[in-house]
């Protein structure tokens, strides 16, 4: 089992790795308020995928069912919590060993809530004990995952 972890993490790791070179060079396809949406065209297979960028911000990407916020480089990713909109904060949670490896906060589950809001507020803390801080402004988001999610990015 924990072989079956650390491959599915190293895949992963390898993917956003390949995908955050490929992006300075990919095409915007869209812009929406706050979000640019880039098309990424793997290099062995010609499948198409896309990705929006917040604020032109390379470390807070949307891509299909995943919002990812970045800490690589910035201390890596302890714990966080989560607020959408002015609801109450969500109970602080542990990185997952993936986001743990990853040095990145990975947010599957209330991706549906997020894309119909209007900010997103994480805090936490890094595994350098320094603080997570983020206040995302989600102008443009609903859109900028419509074409994510559409016919240009498949």
């Amino acid at each position: 089992m924990l072989t079956w972890c650390l491959a599915t993490a190293l895949v992963i790791a390898t993917s956003v790795a390949a995908i955050a070179q490929s992006l300075s060079k990919a095409p915007v396809i869209a812009t929406e308020a706050n979000w640019k949406v880039l098309q990424i065209k793997d290099a062995l297979t010609e499948k198409v995928s896309c990705v929006a960028i917040y604020k032109d911000n390379h470390d807070i990407q949307l891509s299909r069912g995943t919002l990812y916020i970045s800490y690589r480089g910035r201390g890596g990713v302890a714990n966080y919590s989560i607020r959408i909109d002015d609801a109450p904060s969500g109970k602080p949670r542990a990185a997952s060993k993936t986001e743990e490896d990853l040095s990145t906060i990975v947010i599957e589950k209330e991706l549906p809530k997020i894309t119909a809001a209007k900010r997103l507020r994480v805090s936490g803390s890094t595994v350098l004990n320094t603080s997570i801080s983020e206040d995302l402004d989600l102008d443009g988001i609903a859109a900028a995952y419509a074409v994510v999610t559409g016919q240009q990015c498949r």
